[in-house]
């Protein structure tokens, strides 16, 4: 934003974290030969709202795309504010209309959400999960074994809090997919692969390796494995696997 106002080239940037918690970010920039001075006032209120508000008019326009603009408007009002300075400086308010989205759907503290994603500075083996719940954030020791199930290597996590947890959390985890997985395969299953992941979150649906067979096969969130075990001999197959509830 800065660069964009000021067409010059950014030289340095610091930040200094004061003891009674505030911090300060200093740019030091060069601008070109001729170029016009930015209008300061307009330039700091855009800087205002960036930082204070994730740029909340940007992320209700946004959300107004995605649903009624009396509902966009409610979802701004509650969450706008809400995004920890954390998630302000690495998220665009596209990706927070979307988390706002997802948070927004969950019914109660048991519930879970996911959301499989790529930025463009990603490279062609990775991709980002994000994993939304309104009760505590979720244990990256708990996250990584049960990515691994489905094939996944993490790689990174940031965990994000809404107003310090009562607006729901978010954990931001970078993901190394399996040797041969094509990326945009995988995205084109995108919704599968979140319903899957949210089921074992809840308990819903096993935690087991047989989970890669979703993300790398291009099984349903349903299948599993089962052994069978007949006197001294051990068969194993793919199966239906049973959810809570199911019948033989």
């Amino acid at each position: 934003m800065l660069v964009e106002a000021t067409q010059a080239r950014l030289l340095s940037w610091s930040v200094d974290m004061r003891d009674d918690g505030l911090a300060m970010l200093s740019y030091t920039l060069c601008p070109q030969p001729g170029a016009p001075a930015p209008d300061a006032d307009a330039l700091d209120q855009r800087l205002v709202e960036a930082w204070r508000g994730l740029g909340v008019p940007a992320m209700e326009a946004r959300l107004a795309e995605l649903v009624a603009p009396g509902r966009a408007a409610r979802l701004a009002l509650t969450y706008g504010a809400a995004f920890p300075p954390g998630y302000r400086v690495r998220c665009t308010p596209d990706e927070a209309a979307e988390d706002v989205l997802r948070l927004a759907a969950l019914t109660d503290g048991d519930a879970r959400g996911a959301r499989l994603y790529r930025l463009p500075s990603d490279g062609p083996g990775r991709l980002r999960l994000r994993i939304y719940r309104t009760s505590e954030l979720i244990a990256l020791s708990d996250a990584v074994p049960m990515l691994e199930n489905f094939g996944f290597r993490v790689l990174e996590e940031y965990a994000f809090s809404l107003d310090g947890g009562a607006h729901g959390n978010i954990s931001d985890i970078a993901i190394e997919l399996p040797p041969g997985l094509e990326r945009d395969a995988l995205l084109e299953r995108r919704d599968v692969i979140e319903q899957a992941i949210v089921g074992v979150l809840e308990g819903r649906a096993e935690d087991d390796p047989f989970n890669e067979l979703i993300a790398t096969a291009g099984a349903s969130a349903g299948l599993g494995g089962f052994c069978s075990v007949h006197g001294s001999g051990t068969s194993a197959r793919l199966g239906r696997r049973l959810w809570p509830g199911d019948r033989c």
